[in-house]
C-alpha cells in the first residue's frame, strides 16, 4: 500500500529553507522601512529650503524659527505637509547674524535613522556637526 504525506526529513528541510530565507530578508525589510522615514525627513528639508527661498525673495532675509510672528507665520504657510508629521523634528542651527546670507536646519524622523541637514545649496544626510539623532525628538521642535 502506498504511503501518503511527507517524511519528517522533508518537513524539517522545508522549515530550514524557509527560516534561512526569512533571516536573509528580514534585515532588508527593516532597513527599507527606516529609509522611507528618512525620505519623509528629506522631503521636509526640501520644503524648508523652498520656504527659505521664498522668504529671501519676499523679505531679503532667511527666517529663524525664533523670529517674529509675522515672518514665522508666512514661513509656515509655505511648508509642505510632510513637515507637519508629529514624528518629524527640526532644529534651526542658523546664527541670527548670518541670516541675510545663509541658514542651516537639521531635520529627522524619530522612526528613521538619519539626520538630514539643509542649507541654501545642500540637502544631505548625517553631515558632520549636525544635531545628534534622537528617537525622542530631543533638541528639536515640531511644526504645528
Amino acid at each position: 500500500m502506498p504511503a501518503y504525506g511527507f517524511t519528517l526529513i522533508e518537513l524539517l528541510l522545508s522549515i530550514a529553507i524557509i527560516g534561512t530565507l526569512a533571516s536573509i530578508m528580514l534585515p532588508n525589510l527593516l532597513t527599507a522601512q527606516k529609509r522611507s522615514y528618512d525620505t519623509g525627513a528629506r522631503m521636509c528639508a526640501k520644503s524648508l529650503q523652498t520656504a527659505q527661498a521664498i522668504s529671501m525673495v519676499d523679505y531679503k532675509t532667511y527666517v529663524n524659527l525664533s523670529s517674529n510672528a509675522t515672518l514665522l507665520s508666512d514661513f509656515l504657510l509655505n511648508l509642505d505637509k510632510s513637515c507637519r508629521n508629529p514624528n518629524i523634528f527640526v532644529k534651526d542651527r542658523a546664527a541670527s547674524a548670518t541670516l541675510a546670507s545663509t541658514y542651516t536646519f537639521d531635520v529627522w524622523d524619530i522612526r528613521g535613522s538619519a539626520v538630514i541637514t539643509a542649507t541654501p545649496t545642500l540637502v544631505s544626510a548625517n553631515v558632520p556637526g549636525s544635531t545628534p539623532f534622537s528617537n525622542t525628538g530631543a533638541g528639536g521642535i515640531n511644526f504645528p
